[in-house]
Order: C-alpha cells, then sequence, then structure tokens
C-alpha cells in the first residue's frame, strides 16, 4: 500500500504495471478507445511523482506471458506463447516479452470481420469460422449461452443463477458443462474448437514449445484444452504440432500481478 510503502521505501525497487487498451511504453501512456474519443493516461508518469520509484507499463497479457514463463509452465522453453482470454497472444522469446516495433505486438485477430460475400475472401474461412475473425473476451462463452437460451434452447443453467438467464457469466457456463449440461457443454467445445483453429495459426507461425492458455478460459478444464489440441492436430504441420505442449495456467487470476512483480525484480537485479 502507500502508506507501507512511505513507512519503508527500501520495501519497493520499482512499479510494473500491466494492464488493457493501447500501450505507448515509451511515453508511459495508456489510450483508452472506449466511446468516441481516446483518452491517454500518462500513468507512469503520474506513479514516478507519487512513489519517486522507476515504473514502467506493459500490456496486461505480456506481463501475464512472462509471470507464466518465469513461475509457471514455460521455464523449460525457449519461446512460449500466452493465449490471454483468448483475444491476446503474448509472446515469449528466449526469456524476453517480444514487443514488436510499437510494443503492441500480441494482437491475433484482424480490425474488423471481413466484409463481403465474395468467392476470393472465402479461402481464408473455414465452414463459418474465421482463423482472424475478432471476437469478444472470454470467447464470447456468456454470450452464446445467453443467445441460445433466449432462442430456447434447454439447459439447466438459468438454475445457477436464480432463474435469470442475464446473469450467466463465464464461470456459469463452466459449471454448468461440468455438471453434463448440453447447451453448455457444446459451447466450451465450439469455443475451444475456435480457440483452437487461432492457436493452430499461430503454432505454424512461432513453432514454440508451449502454449498456455489463460486469463480465465482455462477454468473450463479438459473440455476446452482437449477441443483446442484437437484443431492444432488437425490444422498445424506434424513436426510443429508434436513439439508443443499445450496447458493450463498455473497461475490463474494472479498470473498479471506475479508477472508484474517479475519483471521489477529482473530489471532489479540486471541493474545491480
Amino acid at each position: 500500500s502507500e502508506s507501507d510503502a512511505r513507512r519503508h521505501p527500501g520495501w519497493l525497487k520499482g512499479i510494473r504495471i500491466g494492464c488493457s487498451g493501447v500501450i505507448d511504453r515509451e511515453v508511459g501512456t495508456v489510450r483508452c478507445t472506449d466511446g468516441v474519443a481516446s483518452i491517454y493516461v500518462p500513468i507512469t508518469t503520474l506513479l514516478e511523482q507519487q512513489f519517486k520509484l522507476p515504473t514502467a507499463i506493459e500490456h496486461d497479457v505480456t506481463t501475464a506471458a512472462y509471470g507464466e514463463w518465469s513461475l509457471g509452465s514455460g521455464t523449460d522453453v525457449d519461446i512460449m506463447l500466452f493465449m490471454y482470454s483468448g483475444v491476446g497472444c503474448g509472446m515469449i522469446i528466449n526469456g524476453e516479452i517480444y514487443h514488436g516495433a510499437t510494443g503492441t505486438a500480441g494482437e491475433v485477430s484482424i480490425k474488423s470481420e471481413l466484409q463481403g460475400e465474395t468467392s476470393d475472401l472465402q479461402d481464408v474461412w473455414i465452414g463459418n469460422i474465421s482463423a482472424l475473425k475478432p471476437w469478444a473476451a472470454h470467447l464470447g462463452i456468456p454470450d452464446r449461452a445467453r443467445e441460445a437460451i433466449a432462442q430456447g434452447a434447454i439447459s439447466r443453467m438459468p438454475d445457477f443463477v436464480g432463474g435469470d438467464p442475464a446473469k450467466i457469466a463465464m464461470a456459469t457456463v463452466f459449471e454448468a458443462a461440468k455438471e453434463g449440461d448440453k447447451l453448455a457443454m457444446e459451447i466450451v467445445q465450439k469455443a475451444g474448437e475456435r480457440l483452437g483453429i487461432r492457436i493452430a495459426f499461430l503454432v505454424n507461425l512461432m513453432n514454440p514449445g508451449a502454449v498456455v492458455i489463460g486469463g480465465g478460459i482455462e477454468q473450463a478444464g479438459p473440455l476446452l484444452l482437449e477441443s483446442v489440441k484437437k484443431m492444432v492436430r488437425l490444422y498445424a504441420f506434424e513436426e510443429m504440432a508434436n513439439a508443443v505442449k499445450i496447458v493450463p495456467s498455473r497461475l490463474g487470476e494472479d498470473t498479471v500481478a506475479l508477472g508484474a512483480a517479475a519483471l521489477v525484480i529482473r530489471d532489479t537485479f540486471a541493474n545491480a
């Protein structure tokens, strides 16, 4: 806390932030794009003025990726990908975060859906699924459940939330799937297949030693994980598919916080 930091200044060696948004690591800003206008927040400047400590900002997915690589599932591989909630990808190459030219690498979808129905666009689609199609956070799992129930699908999921389908969350779907609810199981399986196609593309591109699935979606358990693995076997080249481990996050909801702490520790020792 701030009071502890002031009473014991030697306890803190630095501040590292993992957050969503469009990050500019060089100037320490995060751009929030909700609504019509973009809002730039100079987070690092504000915190350095307050705490008098070196401060840096990272995207939440890259921070989580470093946490998982250094403290979780990736320490024995040179190249690790971390799929965060299905919408972002953190990349660790030889123990370092890959940031890209501007610090924003890791987006695994195009900016918007393909427009038009012309035949020359259809070859990038697999059925009604695109490996590059943007989707909602958490693979859109709760949205699909609410839509299906609104259209009359039979499920016990409303019973888990007091009879109100609008309250169905991702955890509700996972709980129902683990108890054998047919609709929930189908939604989780299909979500795993969509994620698996995207991961297969990345496996072919990066040839990683491990792909870690986190950000909450790993809580779906074996049903989602096996669907992912099935699609990687189908769509990744055999040599790359055989070399990659696909595993759930070991750090769970603490991945971003632990990754931020690990980055401060790394920088402290590097500058010692």
